[in-house]
């Protein structure tokens, strides 16, 4: 069959795709057609019939050798596409889904072949185009060529495809068997490459937003139609629960999702659509529902509630439904999904219900107004803004902020419907969470199998059902929703309001320049897990640590930890509140040269009885310790552990005396059990301050559906029994079972980074600012809870309130033989998932309408310019570090705090406790950090005695790992960890002179043997000796800035080299890391490259962290002793020869740094080399040298000082 746009008559060969065959003049024509050929004379055909469904004649005639359609007149009926991009043809669609391919051949005709079944293109039979659909339209070589294309373009580190076919077309390569048809192949198959997206894709300056005012009601709709009758049902899309709402005669619906079919879920969700309806000036008289509504009936007065008989819903609601069920089957069957997420299960009914609503019901009030427009007042939909499918995948553009990391510039996500704006954004599903986002730009892309499975596996994640033959809709469970009901309408729009949902930026997680291996795959992971595993190991953030008892684990009951809460590894008190009492600051330096490295070896052998507790001597030395540190830490009661006299038997006996010494805690039940009226009242006072703040409300039981009391929150309620021998009650929240339907992005906060903090105390003491620390009381309780929780108390503390609060008596029900005590939960109590997040948004919020300003680098740290001074605020959740020049400003600033918070605890002066440190502004530009008391603990949880001395943290054998030594058994492992965790806390904070070996043995955590025990033997006995040592720090200017980088190459057991990495404004250091890289180097020069792409990332931070306070670096200088890397570094490739052209060019974005000036690379002698302490373990004089500069004891001159009199010395020589 041929197709030409030169013949304006048709003629067919063979009659078996003609139907209707006649005469001419049948079929309006006024005579036979005559052909002219070019061998036979006149060709005459007579006969006329049809094709198909096209409404043209076509001339029949037996003798004709070809079929000939006239493009011109098939075009005005069919669908006709061409892409020379992807092939040479012209597709013809046919009304039956068919595609037919008409191909070139010779002399520039087009012809199908009726027999050639490449010649028929498989129709897409979903609205939404897959990669398995694309390929099947092209034969397996053109595919494979395809994907080659696609290894090419990633091989050439990703040009365009228009550079690209530019240079295949030019011939630019040599052996390159990749044809530009493959290039455009590859893209209509697989579109954009995702790695370019992420990468290249830069932010678009938003279009003017032009005002779109809400339509105002004709005056005949209120006059005629304002008394409104509604009718509500309930029912449910694959489990998820909908409460749907239908006004008769403006026929407007509103499909709301619902937590669960409770009244005061349904309450609430009804209460909203009343008074869109009241907005608008309607009023509603009438509710007609089912039984299940009556409860409701005293709720809504004066609204009259009308329900049905028994066992019947409701006409119109019902009819509602069933035509939302037939569109939902629609939208579904269009998808290529066979499992969706709960997101895009709200969302696909929100999309239905509002199509349905986007356009004028036939039977409405009016002809010319949709039921949305009448109803919210929103304008008739704007086709153009109707970019995207429901269901299709696309790379969503975000801003980042700041714009210059290496973060994926767009984040994968399926769309989900237009969000109503005036910009024509859309609303999406993130496919790295499953929770909604809005945006604006976008790239849409064909799914593949891979997106589909990744779909498909957030539904697992949520247990949501499969779609075989469509979704599952249901009044309730096992009560379908039968099918009766037919319609035709079609729905082009759809207009929606909903919040947008942002990821907060971050740019450094506390504790991500030090790896930890806690999965035993012998790898370091990421950031993250550090900070996860150090949070684990210091506990919660408050005075008092839930433990484990009984029912309770850790993981639920840490209870106001700063985050989502980390299961303890033998938590303790990091906040005592009172400032603790300094000696005299001497610049301590207590390494003596009592043992060297040679004469200390290490012994595996030693102490080894001491383990298992059976030497006398030794147990006495601890026993001595131990109450040595207790009487240090705070006088007791007299029935003290280790104030009582008993002496333990063994070590394992002393262990647990310590640990019941430091932790002393237990459920309510045991407590009032051991302590009586004592108990009580402790518990009772807590619940007077929960009651204070309305923190929860008393719950009808009997009006808690089984789902809703199945899922409602366990109460935790513990008894502490605090240092001084009072006691302390405290409640908490399991919050556990909130994590399977909220992110973690949902719920994490934000918190101080550490070098903010530094940073922050160093601007502190180089201004001689006046300081005050203060924490808020009840930080928690403060936010309210952003959705419905039911929480439920058991157990005797149920009938112990009921005696104190007589009014809960008519809620309590007896389950299980238990008294149960249902509430919903009003305030952001601590365990619930969302709690911290929650006062992170009421403390920041507060903060801004004070007029404070928040640093875009930390979002914990806020400034604001009071009588031409800088104030700045500082937290870690409820814990505030305030600062300024004036102490009227910081007196005013707390006072303001606390009109809003209620008195805070607030210390004063120059001595303070601030997240476990102590930490002293004795006023001469310095701060100065302890960490004593972290570092006994850490001691005593050890469980050895320190009978040694030594010089150094660690040997030079480190990093050395003997495979044959034994594995710790399981005890002494989890006490390895967790005095490992402790330490990591007190390295990062007081004592960066440990952090080498700190992070070695971080990355031994799952696989610790006898040596790794023996290495932090070591530590152990170093610490011991330098315990009252302090970390010192302080600037000279606050406009230079000085870092060392360097590397030790292929130190470590594999082959991998060793990063490390330090800066300082003139003494001590004020950020410090020391890590194994995570790649294998060919020589020390590419691990000093390396290891300056490892590093440079904090140096920017601290740059553009100090940019945003108000301090502008004037010099930004890298220090490296490596003169070749120096040149690569500054010249990028250039400078690479054949032994590095191999190196990553992700390596040297430190070459775009200093050409733009921000930062400047100088050569340091190896002498002088600071970043040299935290790449080994180093010893003898040097060590001390370098660790009185990192500790600040001396300043940075003290290095250049001692270089030029050697190089004096040796000139003299």
């Amino acid at each position: 069959m041929w197709l030409t746009s030169g013949v304006q008559n048709r003629m067919r060969r063979g009659n078996r795709l003609i139907h209707s065959l006649g005469p001419y003049d049948k079929h309006g024509l006024d005579g036979p057609l005559a052909i002219v050929t070019n061998g036979e004379g006149v060709m005459t055909s007579t006969e006329v019939g049809r094709i198909g469904s096209l409404s043209f004649p076509v001339w029949f005639n037996e003798d004709s050798i070809a079929n000939i359609l006239s493009m011109a007149d098939l075009a005005a009926e069919r669908r006709l596409t061409m892409d020379t991009d992807v092939e040479n043809a012209i597709l013809l669609h046919c009304d039956d889904g068919r595609i037919l391919k008409f191909v070139k051949y010779g002399r520039g005709l087009y012809a199908h072949d009726l027999k050639n079944c490449n010649h028929t293109v498989k129709p897409l039979l979903v609205n939404t185009q897959t990669v398995a659909d694309l390929e099947s339209q092209y034969t397996n070589r053109e595919v494979a060529r395809a994907q080659k294309a696609g290894e090419l373009i990633k091989r050439l580190g990703y040009p365009s495809d228009r550079t690209i076919i530019s240079l295949i077309e030019s011939n630019f390569f040599r052996n390159c068997d990749v044809t530009a048809d493959d290039v455009r192949r590859r893209q209509r198959i697989y579109g954009p490459i995702t790695e370019v997206l992420q990468g290249k894709t830069t932010r678009k300056t938003p279009e003017h937003v032009p005002s779109a005012p809400v339509l105002s009601l004709p005056s005949y709709i209120l006059r005629e139609h304002k008394h409104v009758h509604l009718a509500a049902d309930l029912f449910s899309v694959n489990s998820n629960f909908f409460l749907h709402v239908v006004s008769r005669k403006i026929h407007f619906r509103s499909s709301a999702p619902i937590k669960s079919r409770s009244k005061k879920s349904i309450l609430l969700e009804l209460n909203k659509i009343i008074r869109q309806y009241t907005s608008r000036g309607f009023s509603v008289d009438e509710l007609l529902c089912d039984n299940e509504f009556t409860c409701l009936q005293h709720d809504i007065r004066p609204i009259v509630l009308n329900a049905v008989a028994a066992g019947e819903h409701q006409g119109d609601v019902e009819a509602s439904i069933k035509f939302i069920k037939e569109r939902l089957r629609c939208l579904w069957n269009g998808l290529p999904y066979k499992r969706v997420p709960r997101t895009m299960n709200t969302a696909g009914v929100e999309f239905c219900t509002n199509m349905i609503n986007a356009v004028p019901a036939n039977d409405g009030i009016s002809t010319t107004l949709s039921p949305a427009t009448i109803v919210t007042g929103i304008r008739p939909p704007n086709i153009a803004q109707l970019r995207l499918d429901f269901g299709d995948y696309v790379q969503l553009h975000v801003d980042q902020n700041p714009t210059n990391t290496m973060r994926p510039r767009t984040v994968p996500c399926i769309a989900l419907f237009p969000s109503g704006n005036t910009q024509g954004g859309y609303f999406f599903m993130d496919l790295r969470s499953g929770k909604r986002r809005h945006g604006r730009s976008w790239t849409k892309l064909p799914i593949s199998a891979d997106i589909v499975t990744a779909v498909e596996s957030l539904a697992l994640e949520e247990h949501q059902p499969a779609m075989h033959d469509g979704p599952l809709v249901e009044w309730r469970h096992d009560e379908p929703i039968v099918d009766d009901l037919n319609d035709g309408d079609e729905v082009i729009i759809i207009e929606n309001d909903v919040a947008s949902v942002d990821d907060p930026p971050l740019f450094l997680d506390h504790f991500d320049d030090v790896s930890v291996d806690l999965d035993g795959d012998g790898e370091v992971d990421d950031a993250h897990v550090a900070a996860d595993a150090v949070a684990g190991a210091v506990g919660g953030m408050e005075d008092d640590i839930v433990v484990d008892q009984g029912a309770v684990d850790q993981g639920a009951a840490e209870g106001q930890g700063a985050e989502e809460g980390v299961p303890g590894m033998g938590g303790y008190n990091l906040r005592p509140r009172r400032a603790p009492v300094f000696n005299a600051y001497d610049n301590p330096n207590n390494i003596n040269d009592v043992l060297s490295d040679e004469e200390a070896p290490i012994d595996l052998n030693v102490d080894a009885a001491i383990v298992d507790g059976e030497e006398e001597g030794d147990l006495e030395d601890l026993w001595v310790e131990g109450r040595q540190f207790a009487q240090k830490a705070t006088t007791r009661s007299k029935d003290c552990t280790f104030e009582s006299g008993h002496k333990p038997s063994s070590v394992t006996e002393l262990r647990n005396m310590t640990y019941r010494f430091m932790v002393t805690q237990m459920m309510a039940d045991k407590g009032i059990e051991k302590h009586g009226e004592r108990a009580i009242e402790a518990l009772m006072k807590e619940f007077a301050q929960l009651d204070d703040f309305d923190t929860f409300s008393p719950l009808d039981p009997t009006a808690l559906c089984p789902k809703l009391k199945r899922e409602a929150l366990r109460i935790i309620n513990l008894i502490k029994e605090k240092r001084d021998g009072s006691l302390k009650g405290r409640t908490c929240v399991d919050g556990r079972p909130q994590r399977k339907h909220i992110s973690k992005e949902e719920s994490t906060s934000p918190t101080c980074s550490n070098e903010a903090l530094m940073l922050t105390m160093v601007v502190a003491a180089h201004e001689g600012r006046d300081v005050a620390t203060a924490d808020i009381r009840g930080a928690y309780l403060h936010a309210e809870m952003d959705e419905f929780v039911v929480i439920k108390l058991q157990g005797q503390i149920v009938d112990v309130l009921c005696e104190r609060k007589p009014e809960y008596k008519k809620f309590v029900v007896e389950e299980n033989g238990r008294s149960t005590l249902y509430m919903q939960l009003l305030k952001a109590l601590y365990g619930c998932i969302k709690s911290a997040l929650l006062w992170y948004e009421l403390f920041t919020g507060t903060l801004q309408q004070m007029g404070f300003e928040l640093n875009p680098y930390d979002k914990c740290v806020a400034n604001k310019q009071i009588n031409g001074k800088q104030c700045t605020i500082a937290w870690w959740v409820d814990d505030n570090f305030i600062s300024h020049l004036s102490t009227g400003v910081v007196t005013s600033v707390i006072q303001a705090i606390e009109a809003e918070f209620g008195e805070m605890s607030v210390t004063r002066g120059r001595e303070h406790v601030f997240l476990g440190m102590h930490i002293k502004f004795p006023g001469d530009g310095t701060v100065r950090i302890r960490m004593k008391e972290h570092i006994q603990e850490a001691i005593v949880e050890f469980g050895e005695r320190m009978t040694r001395r030594a010089a150094t943290p660690a040997t030079r054998g480190l990093f050395v790992v003997d495979e044959k030594s034994e594995p710790l058994v399981k005890k002494k492992a989890d006490r390895f960890v967790s005095v490992v965790m402790k330490l990591l806390w007190v390295c990062k904070r007081g004592r960066p002179d440990i952090e080498t070996p700190v992070s070695f043995l971080c990355t031994r955590l799952s696989v610790c043997t006898e040596q790794d025990w023996a290495k932090l033997r070591r530590l152990m006995h170093f610490l011991h000796d330098t315990i009252d040592d302090e970390r010192i720090i302080s600037a000279e200017n606050l406009v230079d800035l000085f870092t060392w980088i360097d590397a030790s190459y292929a130190v470590h057991n594999d082959m991998r080299s060793h990063t490390g990495g330090t800066m300082s404004f003139g003494r001590g250091v004020i950020h410090s890391k020391s890590s194994k890289q995570r790649i294998n180097t060919k020589s020390s020069t590419e691990s000093e490259v390396v290891g300056v792409s490892d590093y440079l990332p904090y140096n920017i931070w601290v740059e553009y962290f100090l940019e945003a306070q108000g301090y502008t670096l004037r010099s930004n200088i890298i220090y490296q002793d490596n003169q070749s890397a120096i040149r690569m570094e500054k010249n990028g490739r250039d400078s690479c020869g054949q032994k590095s052209r191999h190196i990553h060019i992700r390596y040297f974005f430190i070459k775009d740094r200093i050409r733009a000036g921000n930062v400047s690379v100088e050569f340091c002698p190896t002498e002088l080399m600071l970043a040299d302490f935290f790449t080994k373990p180093l010893q003898g004089s040097l060590f001390k040298k370098f660790r009185r500069v990192v500790m600040g004891y001396d300043p940075l001159s003290v290095l250049q000082d001692e270089y030029a009199a050697r190089l004096k010395e040796r000139a003299e020589k």
